[in-house]
């Protein structure tokens, strides 16, 4: 059976989660939640926009990227896009995406993976690592932990997407286990050994198909780490 450990964030007075039993009732909650959203999209054209401006001002030469917890996706063949339209990265460039449930390979650019883990070959390699799907994380410290690993020190940028104030008006649910506002899951963050933020944008507002952030307070939360 696999190790599973979960933290209760009682120090942190907004963060919230959900407790599993069993990294068993874990995994199939989350199975449950991809299947029955498995074409649902979590990232607007306008939040795609702004990330690939950011990385393309930000981060030089890139040739590996990451996004986690992509179900169909969506945004990895979004950015991959932009990233290669802008040929301001490397013509090997590769951008991979993870996501837990079965039907993971069967979309282009995607392995089926639980983003708690990391490969060898993705350590202190990746130029930038993208995710709206912390809240499915039954231990956020360690998936960001582990993510922070597989950035290229000091150069590479993780991230996060926030999804503002209405992610606290419900009670976490097996599938989405994970809830705290900014200031505290800015700090969870700066937890982790060698973190620091870099900056945080705000998310525009959008209600057209396609562009589902239809709740304001949106933002992407831009951090690294150090040698």
């Amino acid at each position: 059976m696999k190790l599973f450990k979960q933290e209760t964030y009682r120090e942190y007075k907004s963060a919230r989660i959900y407790r599993h039993e069993t990294y068993e009732d874990y995994k199939n909650a989350q199975e449950i939640c991809a299947t029955n959203g498995e074409k649902n999209i979590w990232i607007s054209n306008k939040e795609i926009d702004l990330l690939t401006n950011h990385m393309v001002s930000n981060i030089g030469g890139m040739d590996f990227g990451l996004c986690h917890g992509v179900r169909n996706g969506y945004e990895v063949n979004k950015l991959y896009d932009k990233l290669i339209e802008t040929k301001k990265v490397s013509k090997d460039f590769k951008l991979v995406g993870t996501e837990i449930s079965k039907f993971a390979s069967k979309y282009k650019n995607v392995i089926q993976w639980d983003f708690h883990e990391i490969k060898d070959e993705w350590v202190k390699k990746a130029d930038f690592i993208y995710s709206n799907s912390i809240d499915h994380s039954y231990n956020p410290r360690l998936a960001l932990s582990q993510w922070f690993k597989c950035l290229k020190p000091n150069v590479g940028n993780l991230y996060l997407h926030w999804s503002g104030p209405s992610q606290l008006s419900d009670d976490p649910t097996p599938a989405d286990m994970f809830q705290a506002g900014l200031e505290d899951f800015k700090k969870i963050i700066l937890s982790i050994d060698n973190t620091h933020i870099k900056e945080v944008f705000d998310i525009p507002y959008s209600s057209f198909p396609g562009d589902s952030n239809t709740v304001h307070g949106l933002k992407v939360i831009v951090a690294g780490i150090k040698a």
